[in-house]
């Protein structure tokens, strides 16, 4: 029997396990996805990639947010309350309901013939998301709240229905004076009314409950608030060691009903299904001339060699020449090694640097330019005009903010708000910024001169290739025969 891996998709995180023939966990891991939820799926399974390439694996996606992966991928998956039950009946049998609290989701799930599972409707309230709110409410951190929790002398009447009802009764207790440990334990006490008021609609939870989910797994003032309302002991409230993975060791125990598949067929799925969100579906049928497809590669190759040989630039993880459907004849996919909110001045150069290093090849080994590089062009201007409009990166304008952005979660309209004369200066320094970059991708491809058309020799010939094949090349002494 081989391995199986479950991944549980939520609306905030990805849980991926890894199960032995035996059913022992061999490997977890809960992770934020912040809505890249393909991405950290691939980067947690590039975690085990050395411990699992060359075997034989099965693999199956569950959770909220899983369909619409396992569909893009080919992937198999299973609705969510079967992944749950088949984890719960495998590793505590008799038990006759669950809670779980997920990021965005609260269920009940009732066990005793056939599954019953209750869940939230559109609202988030009572949810892990709705602690985020309280917690950014009362200024203190998830962690913080769970603490104050603990040391609380009485509960309030809170509304959990959602932030803003919520808010309405904390703000004038704190106001008043409250204690805020008795807040955040209000606060827990609501998500306790919330799912129970709102899930079991007259049903009674008895017996042996098991509590799922993040929320539950982490916050021990939430636990408690749960178990002194249904006013259960020990032996009847069961909070598992690995509860915020349940649904991904589930998953990976369905997994035994679905043919195994070579570990590297399995990631190279999810990684395409990441591409076809970046750059569209493989245009197979596209035919172009053997002169173009050595232009696009020589162009590809120069993006992912000056992103190589700048520091502070995120991996290359592959370089493609195949067209997609976005009319892309090719293009190389840098990928950040773990989470990242803060990018530095010289990051946010050099990432102008590896935008203009396609049309820096195309000069350096044709003589001649194409129009391969618009989307480049773009790219690199608005980073350049952001540098110095709205991030200070300017010496000139310092700390002035040059530009306003509107509707930022509506495609993010920019209008400048400042003299013509300072427009015309922002113009010109835009300008600069971009030439300056791209005139040191112009010496870096240069300088490695031959390494570029080794690597532009080797992608023409096997149109797709990984970032170790490409830091292999990079990094041996001669040219492979």
């Amino acid at each position: 029997m081989s391995l199986r891996i479950g991944i549980d998709i939520g609306s905030t995180t990805v849980k991926v396990v890894v199960l032995d023939e035996q059913n022992k966990l061999l490997f977890r891991s809960y992770e934020r996805h912040y809505s890249k939820t393909r991405e950290r799926a691939c980067e947690t399974l590039h975690t085990i990639q050395d411990q699992l390439t060359g075997k034989d694996v099965r693999l199956v996606i569950t959770g909220s947010a899983g369909l619409g992966v396992a569909k893009a991928a080919g992937i198999d998956f299973v609705q969510e309350v079967y992944a749950t039950a088949a984890a719960v009946n495998t590793y505590i049998p008799g038990t006759d309901a669950v809670i779980e609290l997920g990021g965005e989701d609260a269920k009940i799930i009732f066990f005793g013939g056939a599954l019953e599972e209750r869940m939230n409707g559109s609202c988030a309230g009572g949810t892990g998301a709705f602690i985020d709110q309280m917690a950014t409410l009362m200024n203190v951190s998830i962690d913080e709240l769970d603490r104050l929790s603990l040391k609380h002398e009485k509960i309030y009447p809170i509304a959990s229905r959602c932030g803003v009802f919520a808010k309405s009764d904390i703000q004038p207790i704190l106001n008043q004076g409250g204690r805020k440990e008795d807040v955040a334990a209000s606060i827990f006490q609501a998500v306790v009314d919330q799912t129970v008021a709102g899930l079991t609609q007259g049903r009674e939870l008895k017996g042996k409950i098991v509590f799922l989910g993040g929320p539950l797994h982490f916050l021990y003032g939430l636990r408690e608030r749960f178990v002194e309302t249904l006013h259960l002991d020990g032996e009847h409230a069961v909070f598992p060691e690995d509860g915020d993975c349940f649904a991904a060791m589930g998953a990976a125990l369905c997994a035994a009903d679905y043919a195994t598949a070579p570990f590297e067929d399995v990631l190279k799925k999810l990684e395409e299904s990441v591409e076809t969100v970046i750059a569209g579906a493989q245009r197979k049928s596209a035919v172009i001339s053997p002169e173009e497809k050595r232009i696009v590669a020589y162009h590809e190759t120069g993006h992912a060699l000056v992103a190589a040989l700048q520091s502070h630039s995120a991996p290359v993880q592959k370089i493609t020449i195949i067209p997609r459907t976005s009319g892309a004849l090719g293009y190389t996919m840098q990928v950040d090694q773990g989470d990242k909110y803060l990018l530095t001045k010289q990051e946010l150069e050099n990432k102008i640097a590896t935008f203009t290093g396609g049309r820096a090849a195309e000069e350096l080994v044709f003589g001649e330019i194409t129009t391969g590089a618009s989307n480049d062009i773009e790219q690199a201007t608005k980073l350049a005009r952001a540098m110095i409009t709205r991030y200070g990166m300017s010496e000139d304008f310092d700390m002035v903010a040059l530009e306003t952005v509107s509707n930022q979660y509506l495609g993010g309209d920019a209008s400048l708000a400042c003299s013509a004369d300072t427009q015309n200066e922002i113009d010109r320094k835009v300008v600069e910024l971009v030439k300056r970059q791209h005139e040191k991708a112009s010496k870096i491809l240069a300088d490695n001169r031959g390494k570029l058309d080794e690597l532009a020799k080797y992608l023409y010939e096997k149109e797709t290739i990984t970032g170790e094949e490409f830091m292999s090349i990079l990094n041996k002494g001669g040219e492979e025969e």
